[in-house]
């Protein structure tokens, strides 16, 4: 059996520094994996560490938070005892670089199994979780043959995500279609007290914001809209996935080369050109039911079977596919139409 920690936890009472730095009340946001199956000698999973893209509620502003759980808890044992300790490490509090406003993050993870796809749930203030970086995650899965744990990294969405035991050389795997967020939602658990008596006018006043470990700017500041908005699946994207650039593209993309989302090429060079070189996508989100897939240039959404791409016939088509009769094929007869009518 496994011993109880009587240490006391941080999580149980606000520092008196945090405590005067938040006054709000705190939403809830849902994790859980969409078509979720184990293979081989898994039996569940949990997340360790991964990296998530959060929104300002004021301003929009976007930056990068790291969700980390604490070393006792990366053995996926279920029990009451360690429910408690399944949530991540502090610190739990920011300000926003642009605007000032506090900002709190929790995670309290959840064992993922055949009976349940729920990963965890954000405890969130003043702020949106609006994505979560899949290529900088850490899970651990637990062997039901010899009881131990197989850590494994970078978890990919449509893949078989599989490694061997190194205890028992059982295989041990995964595989999921996405992995979905839900909207914020008023919450009373006992997560939301620790945001309750603090205040803002300590992170107004201070002219710069704590150090936070958790925290990467790096790719902070995006302007774009695909970086603030929360995918729900279902729902439109805004203008149904079109930009300035490309208004016959109804998705966006997930580039391979930073794992953000996108309208296309230009709005992600624009904002990522003096960070990184650009890689093409590989996935790409419908833009009248925000289903995410893998990328296709031509074949309709999987799930609302729409067109998502403009037309690149070279034929008529009864005025639905090519209208331009320098580009249109020669043995359409809409080529040479109206060519020798005078003025």
């Amino acid at each position: 059996m496994a011993a109880v920690n009587t240490q006391t936890s941080p999580f149980n009472k606000p520092t008196d520094a945090e405590s005067a730095t938040l006054n709000f009340s705190a939403e809830q946001q849902r994790l859980s994996f969409d078509d979720l199956e184990f293979r081989g000698q898994a039996g569940a999973c949990l997340l360790t560490c991964f990296s998530t893209t959060v929104s300002c509620t004021r301003c929009k502003y976007v930056f990068s938070w790291v969700f980390r759980l604490p070393p006792q808890t990366q053995q996926p044992v279920a029990g009451s005892s360690q429910i408690s300790q399944f949530q991540s490490l502090p610190p739990i509090t920011s300000a926003c670089m642009r605007c000032r406003q506090s900002v709190g993050l929790i995670f309290e993870a959840q064992l993922a199994h055949s009976f349940s796809s729920v990963v965890g749930n954000f405890c969130v203030a003043n702020c949106t979780v609006v994505d979560v970086q899949m290529e900088s995650t850490e899970a651990t899965v637990h062997c039901t043959k010899c009881s131990s744990s197989v850590k494994m990294q970078r978890l990919k969405p449509d893949q078989l995500n599989a490694k061997r035991c190194l205890k028992c050389h059982s295989p041990c795997g995964l595989t999921f279609s996405n992995i979905t967020l839900s909207p914020p939602t008023h919450s009373f658990s006992e997560l939301t007290k620790r945001f309750a008596s603090l205040s803002t006018k300590s992170s107004v006043q201070s002219s710069k914001p704590p150090k936070n470990t958790n925290r990467m700017d790096a790719h902070a500041g995006a302007s774009s809209l695909s970086q603030a908005h929360l995918i729900q699946k279902g729902t439109p994207l805004p203008d149904n996935g079109t930009c300035k650039h490309y208004r016959k593209s109804y998705r966006w993309f997930r580039f391979q080369c930073c794992n953000r989302i996108y309208p296309c090429d230009v709005c992600h060079n624009n904002e990522m050109a003096d960070d990184h070189e650009l890689v093409f996508a590989n996935r790409m989100i419908c833009g009248f039911c925000s289903k995410e897939q893998p990328y296709t240039a031509t074949h309709p959404c999987i799930v609302c079977h729409k067109t998502l791409s403009g037309s690149h016939t070279s034929h008529w088509e009864g005025g639905k596919g090519c209208r331009d009769q320098t580009k249109m094929s020669r043995k359409d007869a809409k080529k040479y139409a109206n060519l020798s009518k005078t003025k």
